[in-house]
């Protein structure tokens, strides 16, 4: 996944661009193209389809909280869509979390820059003058 992308959705489309353009490339269709859900082999096509883009999903914290999420909800093994609009609504989520650290980072920084500065001028001015 490219993660350079900063619009969430635009990423995990890409990402799922990319996958069936690889699939294309390499003659896969038939086992991992998403085709039409009448043939008789759309549902272990969609399984197989729907564990490759789990299993070489990036970054791995959304991979791995992607994998929990399939245990709670099992129609995203099976259905890419679901799986597109789950993962979407994940990243979103941890774009939003990863921010707001970054935004905290730098008001500790700064916090600490400022904490420094005072303690240093009160080390300075409480100091007496010696008396020889």
């Amino acid at each position: 996944m490219d993660l350079k992308i900063a619009d969430t959705e635009a990423r995990i489309l890409n990402y799922f661009v990319l996958f069936d353009k690889i699939v294309e490339d390499h003659g896969l269709t038939g086992i991992l193209g998403s085709g039409r859900d009448d043939e008789s082999t759309y549902t272990e096509r969609m399984k197989l389809r729907c564990e490759m883009l789990l299993k070489h999903l990036a970054p791995e914290m959304l991979r791995l909280e992607m994998e929990r999420l399939v245990i709670a909800k099992p129609v995203l093994k099976k259905d890419n869509i679901a799986l597109y609009e789950a993962l979407v609504e994940r990243a979103r989520q941890q774009q939003h979390y990863h921010m707001l650290a970054q935004e905290l980072r730098m008001v500790d920084k700064t916090r600490g820059h400022a904490k420094t500065s005072i303690i240093g001028k009160r080390a300075i001015s409480s100091k007496k003058p010696r008396d020889n």
